[in-house]
């Protein structure tokens, strides 16, 4: 749905598959509705927090869960990964971290 929104805002119109008069309403909801701005704004501002000058907290996990990540690493490796070995499986792309925050968490837990 969300996508179908971000392509609405975009200009690329409605989705054929919700029908006109649902779509109406939805856009009427999202214009309106305080709850949902509150959470739309909510949500907006913690995935672009900037933790300790950070930045924002990146991964390339994609949509899958990271319990999908750790259940697919475990069937290809034999064995139960470590959340160190997620964590980097996650975090990283080309052996090097995606972001200056991922690498600054991973190191100050690995030193725990």
């Amino acid at each position: 749905m969300g996508d179908a929104r971000k392509a609405y805002k975009a200009g690329k119109g409605a989705p054929t598959w919700i029908p006109p008069p649902v779509w109406e309403q939805l856009l009427n909801f999202w214009a309106t509705d305080d709850s949902f701005k509150k959470l739309s704004s909510s949500g907006k501002k913690n995935r672009s927090s900037d933790n300790s000058g950070f930045g924002p907290s990146l991964h390339v996990g994609g949509s899958r869960s990271f319990g999908d990540h750790a259940r697919k690493m475990a069937a290809e490796k034999g064995e139960e990964v470590t959340p160190s070995e997620l964590y980097l499986a996650t975090h990283q792309k080309k052996g090097e971290f995606v972001c200056p925050k991922a690498q600054n968490i991973y190191v100050s837990t690995i030193n725990l």
